[in-house]
């Protein structure tokens, strides 16, 4: 059965109770998807770098935020365990897993994209059955058409502002 190991648990921690039931509950199904916790609350100069990187494209995110106050917002990844670790995506995770596993670079995006789609589906539907509203980086939006999405943040999940 797939759990967060500690380093998610603590990220984990720095979110909003709803961001942590529907976390928590996605996790604990024993046939579900294995994931981490990559990202979650941010200072202000943690949001700046993620910014300057291209990570991000604003300094309005809802994943920064204060201690003690909570950040409304997470970054999650896919764990494969055929390739032993948490995906990120970035273009070195690529080429070392392209390297390792003698699949082309576009072959394992393709391989990332395809489990950020189903991990993203899953955390939706668990979401709404824990009655949380969630707001997925794949489709700002959320009128189900990703196409005319223009900054795609897969593994992005933030609540609604108000």
């Amino acid at each position: 059965m797939p759990q967060f190991g500690r380093a998610s648990f603590d990220r984990l921690a720095t979110c909003s109770p709803n961001i942590q039931r529907v976390m928590n509950r996605a996790i604990a199904y024993p046939r579900g998807p294995d994931f981490g916790v990559i990202s979650a609350r941010r200072t202000v100069a943690e949001q700046a770098e993620k910014v300057r990187l291209g990570y991000s494209k604003t300094m309005n995110s809802a994943h920064v935020a204060d201690p003690p106050a909570l950040s409304k917002a997470i970054d999650i990844g896919p764990y494969i365990p055929e390739w032993g670790e948490l995906i990120v995506g970035s273009d070195a995770q690529v080429k070392r897993i392209a390297a390792r596993t003698g699949f082309k670079e576009e072959g394992v995006r393709i391989r990332i994209w395809k489990q950020y789609g189903m991990l993203a589906g899953w955390i939706l539907h668990v979401a709404e059955s824990v009655g949380v509203e969630l707001i997925y980086g794949g489709d700002w939006d959320r009128d189900w058409n990703a196409i005319e999405n223009n900054f795609e943040d897969l593994g992005h999940f933030e609540e609604p502002r108000p």
